[in-house]
């Protein structure tokens, strides 16, 4: 029988036999891909990890800022004044002993009599404080300068017990420092009574010792501050 090839005619034998002929082209590649995989399994090679998911959006309604919260951590009190703002590591400030601030609450005139009394190296130094404090935003340089004034206004007794309390509050270990600075704040929003009734309570008596019971006595107490029921 013929086949009808292109152009001509052929044997259909020979048709079968072409059709029957294997590839070339695919046999070739047979070599490369065996060699391929061989090489994958030899070099331990692992499919790349998936990039870890995006994280999820913050919902501002799922945590809520407090009515009384402000940007930089200062509380709100009464009168709409600024309370006292731990510092690092829950230490209180101490404008009494802040020699920079006590000098910025006075006139150009008086800080600069006071200076030429000092010896140059520091005179630079306390001129590159005044620097810094110009440098802050106005709401905290009001902040300080009030705090300041308040704790000049306090009576002498106060004044002596806060020299004493604030720099042995300020001088404990972080580990105890940051439990008694987080009671105090607690301390300043009961009202006086509620207030009593808790540093005389167990539970303080058992996390304190009576000396640090005694200057978170002191201290809620006696510090200026706003917020104090």
């Amino acid at each position: 029988m013929l086949n009808r090839f292109s152009d001509g005619w052929m044997p259909m034998d020979t048709a079968k036999n072409r059709a029957r002929k294997p590839c070339w082209s695919v046999l070739l590649l047979i070599p490369l891909v065996a060699g391929s995989l061989w090489a994958d399994q030899k070099g331990g090679a692992k499919p790349p990890k998936a990039p870890p998911p995006p994280p999820p959006a913050r919902n501002a309604e799922s945590n809520p800022r407090p009515n009384n919260a402000r940007p930089n951590g200062a509380l709100k009190g009464e009168g709409g004044k600024l309370g006292p703002r731990p510092g690092p590591a829950g230490r209180l400030p101490n404008p009494m002993a802040n020699p920079v601030l006590r000098m910025m609450a006075m006139t150009p005139d008086q800080r600069e009599r006071i200076l030429e009394k000092l010896p140059p190296q520091r005179q630079e130094q306390l001129r590159r404080s005044f620097d810094e404090f110009d440098k802050l935003p106005p709401q905290e340089k009001a902040r300080r300068l009030q705090l300041l004034q308040t704790f000049s206004n306090l009576p002498p007794e106060k004044q002596q017990i806060l020299a004493r309390q604030l720099p042995a509050f300020n001088s404990l270990p972080e580990d105890r420092r940051k439990p008694m600075s987080q009671e105090l704040m607690r301390l300043w929003r009961m009202p006086e009574n509620e207030r009593q009734a808790r540093l005389s309570g167990e539970e303080l008596k058992n996390q304190f010792s009576p000396s640090e019971l005694q200057m978170l006595s002191d201290i809620s107490q006696n510090y200026p501050a706003p917020n104090r029921q």
